[in-house]
């Protein structure tokens, strides 16, 4: 385990980061890497651990999801019952509120939630968040994740993250109850308002010093 991790979720603004180099900026040597969801299979490397909460999702790539663990990727998931127990997966405790010795997941159980509240209970000294957008800047953009138009499996929109109205969920308040210091959030267009926010080439840069 590196000291530093980018976790990858699957938000739209990543498109900018891959057109300026992304997967050849990361050095998986000096930061780990996670995969959220179906960020891996646009990846032109393997991640350190694959994370999901959603069994569906798991149905739909297994395959490559346990190809991703026989190649020595952690494989992380949210308990689920007895469905994992004979794969290697390794499974937390969870809750949509904050609880002691359960990962929190928010109202909308979303991975990038789980993700970063097991990045929290590590103890990593810095965190870079990757398509943590929380949706798009407004109700008619439906570009909500970056891998939307490449041949790869769909991710559901069933949980848009707007209300009828165009307003954003509450449940957008949920990341207000994590250690703000060592978040760094890499998108300037992003709807969650309590990370600090970094461009692209400021992330570049800092991987550099890494």
């Amino acid at each position: 385990m590196n000291d530093n991790l980018i976790i990858i979720g699957g938000g739209y603004s990543i498109k900018k980061g891959i057109e300026k180099g992304l997967w050849t900026s990361i050095n998986k040597k000096t930061i780990d890497i996670w995969s959220l969801n179906y960020a891996f299979l646009t990846m032109p490397f393997l991640p350190s651990t694959q994370l999901w909460t959603d069994f569906a999702f798991f149905l739909t790539c297994q395959k490559e999801i346990l190809e991703l663990g026989k190649k020595n990727v952690e494989l992380i998931s949210r308990t689920f019952g007895t469905v994992y127990k004979d794969f290697n997966i390794k499974t937390y405790d969870w809750s949509p509120n904050k609880e002691p010795d359960k990962l929190f997941v928010g109202r909308l159980c979303l991975v990038g939630t789980f993700a970063l509240s097991l990045a929290e209970k590590l103890k990593y000294k810095k965190i870079y968040l990757l398509g943590y957008d929380f949706g798009t800047s407004n109700i008619e953009d439906r570009n909500t994740h970056y891998y939307l138009n490449d041949d790869i499996r769909k991710p559901s929109l069933k949980g848009t993250y707007r209300k009828e109205d165009g307003s954003l969920k509450d449940s957008i308040k949920d990341y207000k109850q994590f250690n703000k210091e060592n978040i760094i959030n890499v998108s300037l267009n992003s709807n969650i308002p309590y990370f600090k926010k970094i461009s692209y080439t400021d992330f570049y840069l800092e991987l550099k010093k890494l």
